[in-house]
């Protein structure tokens, strides 16, 4: 479907994620999910504009620059969005969950969300896990796998073993178990 024109290659490539939703279930909301994530595709093939391949996530650079990081924000909020219709029990309960995450914190926290979530100590704990998490991951992303830490001291990789055990627990531990999704089809 890639050989025709651009407009028709893109039309294959929207049916595709369509058809990949309906594959994981005769549901709307799954069919949105795959159409969120086809036409996030066909989008960046249409207005991103065409840059060398590299291989390295962000590039060869220690820090990405602003448009990298752009990119890679726009990418996690498309996916975090297309996974609200994934995850919801109908089409009402991922808008109502989408209203909950984008209107609901600045709404009852006024413009500045950030500090009054910040607050909350459990939330704060997590967001270090995660930024450390998303840290070592960067650092590491010139390895097939984060965990290959071959030339740092034997201190620092156990230290990053134990902080990324204690993380994943601390994530895994909480009130409620939430089933792998999955198991629901």
């Amino acid at each position: 479907g890639s050989r025709g024109t651009p407009w028709r290659t893109n039309l294959n490539l929207l049916l595709t994620f369509v058809l990949s939703g309906l594959w994981h279930g005769a549901a709307w909301r799954f069919i949105f999910w795959g159409a969120i994530n086809g036409s996030a595709l066909v989008g960046e093939k249409l207005f991103m504009e065409k840059r060398a391949s590299c291989d390295m996530p962000g590039g060869e650079l220690n820090l990405p620059h602003i448009g990298v990081l752009l990119r890679m924000t726009y990418t996690f909020f498309v996916i975090c969005i297309g996974w609200v219709f994934f995850r919801a029990d109908s089409m009402p309960d991922a808008f109502l969950i989408l209203q909950k995450m984008l209107l609901v914190p600045l709404s009852e926290f006024g413009m500045d969300p950030i500090s009054a979530l910040l607050a909350d100590s459990r939330l704060k704990s997590n967001l270090c896990i995660l930024i450390g998490f998303v840290a070592l991951e960067w650092v590491q992303r010139r390895h097939p796998h984060p965990l290959v830490m071959g030339r740092w001291p034997v201190m620092v990789r156990w230290a990053a073993y134990t902080f990324l055990t204690w993380g994943t627990l601390k994530f895994m531990l909480t009130e409620k178990f939430n089933q792998f999704i999955y198991f629901t089809f």
